[in-house]
Parts: C-alpha cells; sequence; structure tokens
C-alpha cells in the first residue's frame, strides 16, 4: 500500500482490491479489505506485554457492513480487568465512530491512521499503551 499512499510506514499493511467491472482495457475496482502483514504483527508483539485483540462488526452510515479486526499492544502485563474495559471502550468507540462516518472515510481514517491516534488518546487513560493497530478491515 506504500506504492498508493507514497508513505513508507505503511509498507506493512496490504490493499486487497475486488473487480466490480470491466471496461476495454480498464477495471473498476473497490476495496475488498485491509490487512496487517502478520510478520509485522508478530514483531511487535512482545513477551513482556499484554496483546488485546478485538472484533467490532458494524453496520456503516451508508449502511455497509464491515468488520473491524485490531489489536492492543500495552507496555507491560495487565490485569484480565483492564483487558475487558479496553475490549468494551475500543468496541464502543469504533461502533460510534463508524454509525456517524461513510464507508469512504473510515477507510481513508485507517490508512491515515487517524482512527488509531483518536483510540489511543482515549484507551491511554486506562493503561499505558505501545502500540495500536488495525489488524484488519473487511467490506462485507
Amino acid at each position: 500500500m506504500n506504492l498508493l499512499t507514497n508513505n513508507i510506514r505503511n509498507s506493512n499493511t496490504n490493499l486487497i482490491l475486488r473487480i466490480i467491472d470491466t471496461n476495454n482495457q480498464a477495471a473498476h475496482t473497490e476495496i475488498s479489505r485491509i490487512e496487517m502483514q502478520e510478520g509485522y504483527i508478530n514483531s511487535i508483539v512482545r513477551k513482556e506485554h499484554c496483546a488485546v485483540e478485538v472484533r467490532t462488526p458494524i453496520k456503516t452510515k451508508d449502511d455497509n457492513k464491515i468488520v473491524v479486526k485490531g489489536i492492543i499492544i500495552t507496555r507491560q502485563r495487565v490485569a484480565h480487568t483492564k483487558i475487558r474495559i479496553l475490549r468494551h471502550e475500543m468496541n464502543q468507540f469504533i461502533e460510534e465512530y463508524c454509525k456517524t462516518t461513510n464507508t469512504d472515510d473510515i477507510i481513508k481514517a485507517i490508512i491515515e491512521k487517524k482512527l488509531q491516534i483518536q483510540l489511543v488518546n482515549k484507551l491511554k487513560r486506562i493503561v499505558p499503551i505501545s502500540k495500536l493497530e488495525i489488524k484488519k478491515l473487511e467490506l462485507k
């Protein structure tokens, strides 16, 4: 995806497109899913940290169904009660954000890491966060 955005930070993200229509030599596509490479995810998770995975199925403002899968990496070990709170807060934030935003803006916010920055600013009050990534976004 770094070829599309001209940003080397996006080199660990794959963008999968689906062909909707073809005209002569041109193919019209739409985004099917965005996913992080497994090697990158494995490299950011450390033994002394907690990795909290979250899966949120949502309906967007323009009635598209999407599934957002994220991972939160904390700076140290965290109690299970805090993990439960992190999951709940992240699910709630993503649901509220997606209900008021259309699909194209959600995809743009994830690619530009704006959604992740907003989530970190909200969740860092609960537990110190080392990294927050959207592992996968699937459009249904």
